[in-house]
């Protein structure tokens, strides 16, 4: 009997030392998931024509389906986007706005075939920026992603601007 009071103690001793918050915590699942869209632009001949596409994102895939009632929190790891796929005028140009839902993210006067050529990466940090959307996305909006401005080509564009969320979603399991 005195044994039995001892582990007893001593398992009301242990417990007493976690805090609800790591019980709470214990109760919650980690899902890492990749939100990839891509924007197509075609862009016609001339100077300084008005430029205007978008594409939109939100958390409801395969691994996040069945959890969508239970998302407690979502986590923006990394948000990049790229030119690919660029044929036609080798010196033609953008002026844009990339923007999220109507904020501006990042404001970019770029030859479009260097920039797919290069391979450039071109990364949002902010982190207001990344926590608004992140908001959004885990009160389940879909959030509008577009690229607003002008283009300039002596002949017709055509490329792809690819965008990867990688997002952490967190949800209650009990």
């Amino acid at each position: 009997m005195k044994k039995t009071i001892q582990l007893l103690s001593i398992f009301i001793l242990v417990f007493s030392f976690s805090s609800c918050e790591e019980i709470k915590d214990a109760t919650n699942i980690d899902i890492d998931t990749v939100q990839k869209q891509t924007i197509n632009a075609q862009v016609s001949a001339g100077t300084n024509l008005p430029f205007n596409q978008t594409a939109t994102i939100n958390i409801d895939n395969d691994d996040t389906h069945d959890y969508l009632k239970l998302i407690k929190k979502v986590t923006i790891n990394s948000f990049t986007y790229k030119i690919i796929n660029f044929s036609g005028d080798a010196n033609g140009s953008i002026d844009v706005d990339f923007k999220a839902d109507g904020v501006t993210l990042a404001s970019h006067s770029v030859v479009v075939k260097t920039t797919a050529d290069n391979q450039v990466v071109f990364d949002i940090a902010d982190t207001t920026t990344l926590n608004s959307i992140a908001s959004k996305l885990k009160n389940g909006s879909t959030v509008v992603l577009s690229m607003v401005g002008t283009s300039t080509s002596d002949s017709a564009m055509s490329f792809k601007v690819e965008i990867t969320v990688d997002l952490t979603v967190t949800a209650g399991v009990l």
